[in-house]
């Protein structure tokens, strides 16, 4: 695993030292990507989709999904019925040599090389597809644009970016704006917004985007960007050969490809339309935000496992992808904020794995990566960052390139008045409890859901206090909608009657920072959702409060 900053920027030079041996493409240069095809193409074309091949074969013999090809388990599969039967190889690569030879017969003719490298990605002749593309002599973006595609299919995700990145940056604007467009991916509150804007403002709105939905921070680029702009460059390559075929597709059919990739279905059940997909083997993963962007990075949500309607997104050159568990916790550290994280990899279907830290502040942005840390179980991180918001990403991959990953966005702590840092859950199997803040990281839990155990240890800090004023503080842990505190066993010497909503005391600061370490007694709460709330008070009148929420196994 290819770990951080110095990968980025080992990247970065690679791309460099790539446009460096291409020549400046000129801003002017046009394509008439939306013209209708003539020529050896289109004849091509139209006599491979269009053509009845004999003896006729009926649709119920000739099933995509059930490993039969059609006109080769291209896309246009899930249009067959009983007048066109199956293309037997020979005939496929009939097809192709025909539209390599158009390319010869119209050389720089930007849609018959773009057909060419389009019908050679989707029947999975992809070395080929990438041969055709490096050698194209059209426009220079246009050319970019193709080699990205070939090189996305040929699972060179990487390279694929290098040229779709150089491709949109002098492509023409219009066709720029809707390779790049995201409307569908977005949640309806952030949909209005971004649909406000044209296509020129909309770049500052994509590039936030793209950050958060990037599936590893750890990693070079952003794979989920490329498979994007892949299937919208595929619907648009597609448009000139429905024409041909005097069809086209819906639109609810394009948002369904935008969003979710090719079908993998073409079933058809009587008086029912054709499933459009049978498994998640095309769009697994959700990687963009569940939460909107409008709502801020305190509350960036993600639900990894997408269903069948969702949009998704599977990557070729690594996964399966899980879901880790681990806990956050903020800190003030003198002007910055400190970010503590821990995850816990027990239980995960990992094999030997890496594991690193990375904070990021804005797109392109990562201040820190710290890792990575080997065969550790419960990997524990700390670092100190500007108070800004950040998103912060724990990720794992091991040697076969399954890969986990937790993400927060996570808001500064207040630099004024009274406040309190967020609660560290900790193991309570040590007796004593911790003294300091490095002590409590130590026994940091790597996830928020605990075992069923008799008692858990917290720890967290108040700012903002003087040294000898008293300071009173209030815990209460509630589940199911009612107050079940127990007891605090140790820390403070309190015992509270069992079922109390609430215990409270006073006690003097021991300073501008004041830390806290207390045990819980769970011993008696039944499993499920619970939120611990600590609400701490001043004398001149200042509150302040922290919540932890965490989940009881039965």
């Amino acid at each position: 695993m290819e770990i951080g900053l110095a990968m980025r920027a080992g990247s970065t030079i690679v791309v460099l030292a790539l446009l460096s041996l291409v020549p400046a493409q000129s801003q002017s240069q046009e394509v008439d990507w939306n013209e209708r095809l003539e020529g050896s193409t289109y004849h091509a074309i139209r006599l491979y989709y269009n053509n009845t091949p004999q003896p006729l074969r009926r649709i119920t013999e000739c099933m995509a999904d059930e490993g039969d090809t059609c006109y080769g388990s291209d896309h246009e599969d899930q249009v067959c019925f009983d007048t066109v039967g199956c293309r037997t190889e020979a005939q496929i690569i009939g097809f192709l040599e025909r539209l390599k030879a158009a390319v010869l017969e119209e050389p720089g003719a930007p849609q018959s090389i773009a057909q060419a490298v389009y019908a050679h990605t989707r029947l999975r002749r992809t070395a080929t597809a990438v041969d055709l593309a490096l050698a194209c002599t059209s426009v220079g973006w246009w050319c970019d644009l193709l080699r990205g595609l070939a090189h996305h299919h040929r699972g060179l995700p990487e390279r694929a970016e290098e040229y779709y990145r150089r491709g949109l940056t002098g492509a023409d604007p219009e066709l720029a704006c809707r390779l790049a467009g995201i409307g569908e991916l977005l949640t309806r509150r952030d949909r209005g917004s971004y649909d406000d804007l044209d296509c020129s403002a909309r770049t500052e709105f994509e590039a936030r985007f793209w950050w958060l939905t990037d599936p590893l921070f750890s990693m070079p680029g952003n794979d989920r960007w490329v498979e994007h702009v892949s299937r919208r460059f595929e619907l648009v390559l597609h448009e000139p050969l429905l024409w041909v075929k005097d069809g086209r597709h819906p639109i609810s059919h394009e948002v369904s490809v935008v969003r979710r990739g090719q079908n993998d279905s073409w079933s058809r059940k009587p008086g029912r339309p054709p499933e459009r997909w049978t498994g998640k083997r095309a769009a697994r993963y959700g990687f963009t935000p569940a939460s909107a962007l409008a709502d801020g990075l305190g509350a960036l949500s993600y639900e990894l496992d997408a269903g069948l309607d969702d949009e998704g997104y599977t990557p070729t050159t690594y996964g399966p992808f899980l879901d880790l568990p681990a806990q956050f916790a903020r800190f003030r550290q003198a002007d910055s904020l400190l970010v503590a994280a821990a995850t816990d990899l027990d239980g995960i279907p990992l094999g030997r794995s890496r594991t690193v830290f990375v904070a990021s502040d804005a797109p392109e942005s990562f201040p820190v990566v710290l890792g990575p840390v080997s065969g550790r179980a419960r990997p524990v991180f700390a670092a100190a960052l500007n108070a800004e918001p950040v998103v912060i990403s724990v990720e794992a991959m091991d040697e076969s390139r399954a890969a986990a990953r937790a993400r927060r966005g996570l808001l500064p702590l207040s630099s004024d008045g009274l406040v309190v840092s967020d609660v560290l859950l900790l193991d309570a199997s040590d007796a004593e409890l911790p003294e300091n803040r490095d002590e409590a990281l130590a026994l940091m839990f790597g996830k928020t859901t605990l075992p069923p155990v008799d008692e858990v240890s917290t720890y967290w800090e108040i700012y903002g206090v003087e040294e000898g004023r008293p300071v009173q503080i209030a815990i209460s842990l509630v589940g199911g909608g009612r107050g079940i505190l127990t007891r605090i066993l140790r820390g403070v010497g309190i015992l509270a009657e069992t079922g109390a909503a609430e215990v409270s005391w006073t006690e003097p600061a021991s300073g501008s920072v004041h830390p806290m370490a207390l045990a819980l007694d769970i011993s008696r709460l039944d499993a499920g959702d619970y939120e611990l709330r600590i609400d701490v008070s001043a004398g001149d009148g200042n509150r302040a409060t922290t919540i932890r929420t965490f989940r009881l196994e039965g």
